[in-house]
């Protein structure tokens, strides 16, 4: 059987080429899109097992990118990511 293509999406070239250089060496098949506008298309073209998504860019958010990923492919499983260390929550007193 085999297994369909990882998704990697990512503004941050640096970060989205970590990720697909370690998943390609880890012997998955791996594919990038730098935001949520190209990685929808490439999902209409293509099936694929696992997303790596980004929470935060510009444009299209990776909320945005979730809800958009759950209409059209509700059973792939997707992985948020971020390289901010801040909660968007409010902090306590």
């Amino acid at each position: 059987m085999d297994k369909k293509p990882v998704l990697v999406v990512d503004d941050e070239k640096n970060i989205r080429l970590t990720f697909s250089e370690t998943m390609t060496q880890m012997g998955f098949d791996t594919r990038t899109a730098s935001n949520g506008e190209e990685a929808l298309t490439k999902m209409q073209g293509a099936e694929f097992d696992l997303v790596l998504l980004d929470l935060r860019m510009p444009g299209m958010d990776g909320i945005e990118v979730l809800r958009r990923i759950r209409e059209r492919c509700p059973k792939v499983r997707v992985i948020m990511i971020t390289a901010h260390g801040q909660s968007s929550r409010p902090s306590r007193p």
